[in-house]
């Protein structure tokens, strides 16, 4: 296999993710449509919606499908890369697959009968109080100690973008 072969998945994953984006371009609203939502989730207030095709998970995917004519793989290598791929990510699955929904109740946590404010903004008004200009310092600190706590930087990014966001708008510095 050359080496532009060998680079073209990479290569359609970048041109991919950057071809949707373009406004001039129709993909967008083809993309919008493939949205779901779920309104009063479990009899609360919150509502969640997911554009399917704008998951980039997706565009690796599609991919990945593209790979099997340009690699010219039978069906049985497609899905031994398929099954050595899955095995490699499971552990990060299984964590993944627990994680987020408790991230997403920690950031939710706003949805109460006290009408206090989620755990992530409460707690970015106490640190934004305690350190003032100064957080920019701290806030290096707070996402490594977060992906350690957190063991993936994923999972740290959604957790405490809200929190940083919210120290930022509590010190009315740029987000």
């Amino acid at each position: 296999m050359t080496s532009l072969r060998a680079w073209m998945p990479y290569v359609l994953v970048a041109l991919i993710l950057i071809v949707i984006k373009i406004d001039w371009l129709p993909f967008q609203d083809w993309i919008a449509r493939t949205e779901i939502a779920v309104s009063s989730l479990f009899g609360t207030d919150i509502d969640i919606s997911s554009v399917i095709l704008d998951i980039p998970g997706m565009t690796l995917i599609a991919v990945s499908i593209i790979c099997i004519w340009l690699h010219q793989l039978s069906f049985k290598q497609y899905w031994s890369a398929v099954k050595t791929s899955f095995k490699t990510v499971s552990g990060a699955i299984i964590a993944l697959l627990f994680s987020v929904p408790l991230v997403q109740i920690f950031i939710n946590t706003d949805v109460n009968l006290s009408g206090l404010e989620s755990m992530p903004l409460t707690m970015a008004n106490w640190l934004a109080n305690f350190t003032g200009d100064l957080y920019p310092l701290f806030a290096p600190i707070v996402g490594a100690l977060g992906a350690f706590v957190a063991g993936s930087n994923t999972v740290s990014n959604m957790m405490f973008s809200l929190f940083q966001f919210g120290v930022a708008d509590e010190l009315m510095m740029s987000r």
